[in-house]
């Protein structure tokens, strides 16, 4: 008996060790996956006002939002010049509005092109919540919905903003939190083939990991 025991334990650890390999795996790979699709050759024509983006700044993750439009990435200047960095990413260059649902009372300026403005704010999580809106660099955004919305052009006031975030409500409802999105391949044009192996391997490890 004490023999099964142990068997079933070492065979359960291993079960265990082999599932966090995987998703350690798949995490990078997404990290890869987002990358891609965020190269701004790719990404810029999928930034409509009214686009449906998910989006997550290290381990925050914001959820769904929707776009209002997207601008180069102010640098600041430093005796005359940008201080942009040499080896800066082509999808940290640009930025995104984007209308998200933030911790109550989050005060970020949604004119500050700089890339920052991110840091200063939390998401909602389980709570309420309130929606503002957020310039991010175009790298945070992790996927890219096939929905597009309508939305107000004034949005300054709160009301008219969860009037708006609203319809994001209403589509996780809908769906039961899944929102449909754009296929890399299909329908946003890139045929790196590299990119397509890692799609296909990242599809069947996460059918492993769950």
């Amino acid at each position: 008996m004490q023999k099964k025991e142990k068997a079933f334990k070492i065979d359960r650890r291993e079960e265990i060790e082999e599932y966090h390999e995987i998703r350690d795996t798949l995490n990078k790979q997404r990290g890869d996956f987002q990358a891609v699709i965020t190269e701004p050759s790719y990404a810029l024509p999928f930034l409509q006002s009214g686009r449906v983006v998910r989006v997550i700044d290290g381990k925050r993750d914001f959820s769904w939002g929707i776009v209002l439009q997207s601008e180069r990435r102010h640098w600041p200047m430093v005796r005359g010049a940008p201080s942009k960095p040499a080896d800066v990413k082509a999808s940290d260059e640009h930025i995104v509005f984007v209308l998200l649902n933030c911790a109550t009372n989050a005060r970020v300026d949604s004119r500050d092109k700089s890339g920052g403005a991110i840091q200063t704010i939390q998401p909602a999580g389980d709570g309420p919540g309130e929606p503002v809106i957020v310039p991010v660099l175009l790298s945070c955004i992790e996927s890219f919905s096939v929905i597009r919305t309508h939305i107000g052009r004034d949005l300054r006031s709160l009301q008219a903003r969860q009037e708006a975030y609203a319809r994001i409500k209403m589509l996780l409802s809908q769906r039961n939190g899944k929102v449909p999105v754009l296929d890399p391949v299909a329908n946003m044009g890139i045929k790196d083939e590299g990119f397509k192996k890692l799609v296909k391997v990242s599809f069947a490890r996460s059918e492993r990991a769950f």
